[in-house]
């Protein structure tokens, strides 16, 4: 959000950078102590208070999500002596990484099922060669925040384990299942080998993820860790921001969910814009727009201005022919803005 509007409808309010250290200050204790090279009292009792909310037996704090999935990918490769991975065509390891898991790794990998929609468990069992290990993604961010119901996804991880292979989740975004699911966070990790979750999407931490599984798993991660240069010499500052805004929204992706329902409502009564998913699964969906999106982006900026309210910016091209998209993610922002607003703005858009 610009700082110039006092509403938002993506995400949450940002913060500057003189307000993000004033906030952090007085979260502080004056005891408080910080890790060097990933070891120290407060670091390793957040992660064992990460690995107990999970369901997993240990963790490890990192930078970044995309070291701690090629970390993941590595250590279970090796454990199985067998190079090939799989996931779906859009995981960020696919489109988003610049095919790191190949060029750092020597990782092999195999897209499975098809990029418009999730994995089915026909396209599990038609992997051609047999991976070490399968990422699924919940929820899937590239289609509109789709999960698979929870019978399906039992049934796939099932599976694979049926077949000696390890199943990673790709939890960046996991918060924003347990309203759907009507599952607890251990609940939902508990089913796979190992988990990433990220704390500066959902979370609104400044940066940081995390690693979760068993013990000899995180030994092996961390050693990787280092290897990747991750291992930096003290990480207090994206740890205490972590915790911090995670004890300040673990509670609030209920809220979210149910704003975005009533959001969804609005959008349905209106017609002409089209939601993937129709009905949303969780707290983020993509919007089809008519229009061309550079039009839309301008258009979108003067009704900011008139309504002071940030209104998207980030319309891109899609595939749908005489339409353009958007991501929404329902956040605080959106908590705070009342529903006819919210109306009045996409009607303005259209």
């Amino acid at each position: 959000m610009n700082n110039k509007y006092t509403q938002s409808l993506h995400g949450h309010p940002p913060e500057s950078p003189h307000q993000y250290f004033s906030e952090m200050s007085a979260y502080t204790p004056d005891e408080e102590t910080k890790d060097q090279y990933g070891q120290g009292e407060s670091l390793q009792a957040f992660e064992k208070e990460l690995s107990t909310l999970f369901g997993q037996e240990d963790c490890m704090f990192v930078q970044s999500g995309t070291t701690a999935q090629l970390i993941a990918m590595r250590v279970w490769a090796d454990q199985a002596n067998n190079s090939k991975i799989a996931f779906h065509s859009l995981c960020h390891l696919q489109i988003h990484e610049h095919l790191s898991y190949n060029k750092l790794h020597n990782l092999e990998a195999e897209l499975i099922g098809q990029k418009n929609r999730l994995i089915t468990l026909d396209d599990l069992k038609n992997i051609k060669n047999i991976p070490s290990a399968v990422i699924l993604e919940l929820p899937q961010r590239e289609i509109g925040g789709q999960v698979p119901e929870w019978q399906d996804l039992c049934e796939q991880v099932t599976y694979l384990k049926s077949k000696k292979i390890k199943v990673h989740l790709d939890g960046a975004r996991i918060w924003e299942c347990t309203s759907y699911y009507g599952k607890s966070l251990k609940e939902i990790s508990s089913l796979f080998d190992s988990t990433y979750i990220s704390f500066y999407k959902g979370i609104g931490a400044i940066t940081g993820a995390a690693l979760l599984g068993a013990k000899g798993f995180i030994d092996e991660s961390r050693i990787w860790n280092r290897r990747h240069g991750a291992n930096l010499f003290t990480l207090f500052p994206y740890y205490l921001s972590a915790r911090k805004n995670l004890e300040k929204r673990k509670n609030s992706f209920k809220a979210y969910y149910n704003k975005t329902l009533e959001i969804a409502e609005i959008i349905s009564k209106i017609g002409i814009i089209e939601m993937l998913p129709k009905r949303p699964q969780v707290n983020m969906f993509h919007l089809f727009f008519p229009g061309n999106h550079l039009e839309l982006k301008a258009k979108a900026q003067k009704i900011s201005e008139n309504l002071n309210i940030q209104v998207f910016t980030h319309f891109k091209e899609c595939e749908k022919k005489g339409f353009c998209k958007v991501e929404w993610y329902i956040g605080d922002s959106a908590l705070k803005v009342p529903n006819a607003k919210i109306e009045e703005v996409l009607r303005e858009l259209i």
